[in-house]
C-alpha cells in the first residue's frame, strides 16, 4: 500500500513536471511560430 501511495506520488510530480516543461517549450516555440 506504501509503495502504490509512493508511485502515485512520483506520478503526480512526474506529470506536473512534463506540463511545466511543455508550457516552457510552448512559450519558445510560439515567438518563432508567428515570425
Amino acid at each position: 500500500d506504501q509503495l502504490n501511495r509512493a508511485v502515485a506520488t512520483v506520478t503526480l510530480h512526474l506529470n506536473s513536471a512534463m506540463q511545466e516543461l511543455g508550457a516552457c517549450c510552448i512559450a519558445l516555440v510560439e515567438p518563432r511560430i508567428e515570425r
